[in-house]
Parts: C-alpha cells; sequence; structure tokens
C-alpha cells in the first residue's frame, strides 16, 4: 500500500497533498507516519486536483429516501435512535457523528439507490445523546412521506450545511469512529473547540 511506497520513494522534505475528504482519521496517521519516515510532511489539501481535471465527472445521484417499513425493520427509528443516544450518553459524550452509509439507513429505517446494487443513501448524520437527530440530506432525495416517516426527532439538513453545524459543537465531546470517517470531519471539530473522542461506529453493534 501506499504506506509501504512513501517512505522509499517521497524525497526528504517534501510535501505530500491528500484530501481530507477522502482520507479516513486513521489512514491520515498511517500517511503521515510514512511521509515522516521519509524526512518528509503530510499536507492537507483544499481541492483535489483531481476535481479540476475531472471535467466529465458525473453528477451526484439524485434518487428518493425510501421510508423502510416497520413489518421489514422490525423497530421504528425513534427506538433505534434512544438506544444508541443512551450508548452516546454511556461513553459520555453530547453527540456522535455518523458517516457510514450502511448506520444511516438502519437508523434511520430508509433506502435509496444511490449505490448500484445496494439500498443506499448518501447521507451524514449527527446524533445527539437526547436521541434527537439532524439528517443531513440533500433536497432532490427528500419528499414529504419522508419527513413523516423520520417524525419531530429528526430535523432535515441540506449537505452544505454538514460543515457549519460541526462548527456548531463547540466545548461539546464528540464521538467519531477513526477507522471510517473523514479526517476532514475530525479537523473541523477541533478548529471549533470540541472535544473529539475516538469510538467505533455506535450503530454497528446494535445492526449486527
Amino acid at each position: 500500500g501506499p504506506q509501504g511506497w512513501i517512505p522509499d520513494h517521497l524525497p526528504k522534505g517534501a510535501k505530500l497533498g491528500y484530501d481530507p475528504w477522502l482520507t479516513t482519521v486513521n489512514g491520515v496517521a498511517t500517511l503521515r507516519h510514512a511521509a515522516e519516515k521519509a524526512g518528509g510532511m503530510l499536507v492537507a489539501c483544499d481541492c483535489s486536483p483531481l476535481d479540476t481535471v475531472w471535467t466529465d465527472r458525473p453528477s451526484q445521484p439524485d434518487g428518493k429516501a425510501l421510508p423502510h417499513a416497520f413489518n421489514l425493520s422490525g423497530e421504528d427509528s425513534a427506538a433505534k435512535r434512544a438506544r444508541v443516544a443512551a450508548a452516546i450518553r454511556k461513553a459520555k459524550a453530547d453527540a456522535a457523528i455518523i458517516t457510514l452509509c450502511d448506520s444511516i439507513c438502519w437508523l434511520f429505517n430508509i433506502r435509496g439507490t444511490d449505490v448500484p446494487h445496494t439500498p443506499f443513501v448518501l447521507a451524514l448524520a449527527i446524533l445527539h445523546a437526547d436521541g434527537a437527530a439532524d439528517l443531513f440530506l440533500d433536497e432532490a432525495k427528500r419528499s414529504p412521506e419522508l419527513a413523516a416517516h423520520l417524525g419531530e426527532g429528526v430535523t432535515l439538513k441540506a449537505m452544505r450545511e454538514f460543515p457549519q453545524s460541526l462548527n456548531g459543537m463547540k466545548g461539546k465531546t464528540v464521538l467519531l469512529d477513526p477507522a471510517s470517517a473523514a479526517s476532514a470531519i475530525s479537523d473541523r471539530l477541533q478548529m471549533a473547540e470540541a472535544v473529539v473522542k475516538p469510538a467505533s461506529d455506535p450503530c454497528q453493534l446494535p445492526k449486527a
């Protein structure tokens, strides 16, 4: 992998760029160690150079997020959110950032068509310790049926609002999975003066 290639090929004193939205927290730590071993340093790029040359990039999928019926899920979303929120409180945290598509679909009892052959919805979420949640979902994916399905405990927000919501976590302790969450999320929380507490995605065990 890259961590094995970097020490032998990165020139001493060189800067190696990476996209913080496409690299996990753990991934950045591994790459940084390899870069420093070569005598170089790792630098987060504000804009990926690939984006500037990918002129025929497909647009983001805009299929609707669909309610997943109770007779198929076996537990409503409010009950799931309460159960996971209890784990957040037990960890002495105020909220958890949920980034894995399977966790989000399970937690909110939704399904979608964003990923071929997999019923995932591309979304992000913040679950608070009281069981309330912010679900970041592009407007094109929403419907009145979805809003009714999610209920009053879920606030729908646009994906573009996610960074600003992280900025509002100042002084709060936030659970974040370093194995799956983008390092940009951790960086933003630290800039906002939140306390980032590494922890496994709290949905994965109850989902299993």
